[in-house]
């Protein structure tokens, strides 16, 4: 006997722009994926780190190309080492301001939050881990079904644990990271966002849904003109939060 499954597919779109003043390439939010193995992630590298951009880089990259995600805190610690040692290592021998050099000993920080599909029968399931401020949201028939790790735009803006390049304090932040997996039916949307964009998103959620309609559609068109002046007319009416802005758009096919 033969079975035949049809497993959805996955489309993504995926949107970066940085504070208002900044250049494109001061930006500290990043993103990356692999739709071979159905992996996407995001990360906010924090401002007062030393580089944080870079290793904001490094950990969204690295997460996308390992074989699989890792189930148990010793993979997880390993991997986060291996990732902080080369981080280091690139700055080794290079020659710092007396004031970059402060900063270097503390190393780098970043949120992180990402997300893989797994194949149950003929649907997916999606599992999710984070740590930080970065928030998958899972949009279903246009309402929020899930928002992890925070739900209440109100609690943005405080200091969030964040995944440190250092070694020698990633073990207790790792102890950290949350985990959530949920069912993914065909039509769901699932959003990686930065803690920015996300705190708008919660917010318009309630208050305004057709702005996020109108986001999404401007999102699945692509055209980074639109999405540049819908970011400053959130930030010019208060409802953005002037920060770098992270998001990666996930779909499940219809």
């Amino acid at each position: 006997m033969t079975e035949s499954r049809v497993i959805p597919d996955l489309s993504v779109s995926c949107y970066l722009a940085p504070k208002q003043g900044s250049e494109a390439r001061e930006c500290e939010d990043s993103y990356s994926f692999n739709k071979t193995r159905r992996r996407f992630c995001i990360a906010d590298g924090a401002t007062e780190g030393f580089a944080s951009r870079y290793w904001a880089r490094l950990l969204v990259k690295h997460w996308t190309q390992y074989k699989k995600p890792f189930e148990t805190l010793e993979e997880r610690a390993a991997w986060a080492k291996s990732l902080g040692d080369r981080f280091d290592e690139r700055w080794r021998d290079r020659q710092l301001s007396w004031f970059a050099e402060e900063k270097a000993r503390s190393g780098a920080y970043a949120a992180f939050v990402a997300l893989w599909f797994v194949e149950q029968g003929s649907h997916l399931r999606w599992r999710a881990i984070a740590i930080g401020d970065a928030c998958l949201v899972v949009w279903r028939q246009k309402a929020i079904l899930t928002s992890f790790p925070l739900d209440d735009p109100q609690n943005f803006g405080f200091r969030p644990i964040l995944l440190p390049s250092k070694s020698s304090v990633q073990n207790t932040t790792l102890e950290g990271i949350e985990e959530r997996t949920g069912e993914a039916l065909p039509g769901d949307v699932l959003f990686l966002l930065t803690d920015a964009i996300a705190a708008w998103f919660l917010r318009a959620a309630k208050h305004a849904p057709e702005q996020i309609l109108e986001f999404e559609e401007m999102l699945n068109r692509g055209i980074r003109n639109d999405l540049d002046e819908f970011i400053e007319r959130a930030r010019s009416n208060g409802s953005l939060r002037n920060d770098d802005v992270g998001v990666l758009r996930t779909q499940v096919a219809p």
